[in-house]
């Protein structure tokens, strides 16, 4: 059954949580799964489309992956600041504040080991944290994850236009998004990631289609072209590559068949690939 859980007092705000009881009764406690969504994205979305229409309609078939893995674990869901029944940020807000919201919770919830999947940014603050306290993370699995260093590297291959507009949108979000992310906060320069969680069991799970030009336009003054959504399909894969190497457990797996969203796209496969992935821990 899935419980609504509480509000978790944060640095940052009140924060509305949501879980399901692991199932299984025998043998000694699992670390409990913690799922944290992409941008906008509630933590509802993991249990049921039921609450928010949008999400039933982006989901190729109604598979979701907290209750298809509560056999296995507690799963455990939050809504960021200004998600959900969370409190708003009281301003904009980097990577910093997202990893000690994730702390917070964390701690009056689940205070023992844990497993984290992140989809897009929640994979960031998820591979962040685990960065910063790996001793309170026996796995990781990242969903088509952002990456520390994507800003620079995707901006790259966009015109000094495209760059431009690109800007613009940021500001927007930071000002009125109901994250206000300041990406200036949230992504960094530069870094090599090899080896930066060592051993630890790492899967990610990346997107197989590519982007196209409509995706990637944000001023229709300044569009896309076909060449250049190849190469920020190829830069966005090479990320994807990264991120697996920063553990010598790192795996990767493509869904084939996903944009942006795997765990909608391809519902099915990510739950098997999960499932697989704790059933190792």
């Amino acid at each position: 059954m899935i419980q609504p859980g509480g509000m978790i007092a944060t640095a940052t705000g009140h924060v509305q949580t949501r879980s399901i009881p692991a199932t299984r009764t025998d043998g000694p406690d699992p670390p409990t799964l913690v799922l944290l969504s992409g941008m906008g994205v509630p933590a509802s979305s993991w249990f049921t489309a039921e609450e928010e229409p949008i999400v039933a309609q982006m989901m190729r078939e109604p598979v979701f992956l907290a209750p298809g893995v509560a056999d296995l674990t507690t799963v455990l869901a939050y809504d960021r600041a200004g998600i959900g029944g969370s409190a708003p940020p009281t301003g904009p807000r980097g990577l910093n504040e997202a990893v000690a919201e994730l702390e917070a919770v964390l701690k009056a919830c689940a205070p023992g080991p844990v497993v984290l999947l992140g989809h897009s940014i929640g994979g960031l603050i998820a591979f962040e944290f685990t960065r910063r306290f790996p001793g309170r993370v026996s796995g990781l699995t990242l969903l088509d994850s952002s990456h520390p260093c994507q800003a620079e590297r995707l901006n790259a291959v966009r015109t000094p236009q495209q760059q431009r507009a690109q800007q613009d949108m940021e500001q927007e979000i930071k000002a009125g998004h109901p994250e206000r992310w300041d990406f200036e906060k949230v992504f960094r320069r530069g870094g090599d990631l090899q080896g930066t969680l060592p051993d630890l069991p790492l899967l990610v799970i990346s997107r197989g289609q590519p982007f196209l030009p409509e995706h990637l336009t944000t001023d229709e003054q300044a569009p896309f072209t076909p060449a250049q959504a190849g190469g920020f399909t190829r830069e966005w894969n090479a990320l994807q590559s990264e991120l697996a190497l920063a553990s010598s457990q790192g795996r990767r797996v493509v869904a084939t068949g996903s944009g942006h969203y795997p765990h909608f796209d391809e519902p099915r496969l990510v739950l098997r690939e999960v499932r697989a992935f704790l059933e190792t821990l």
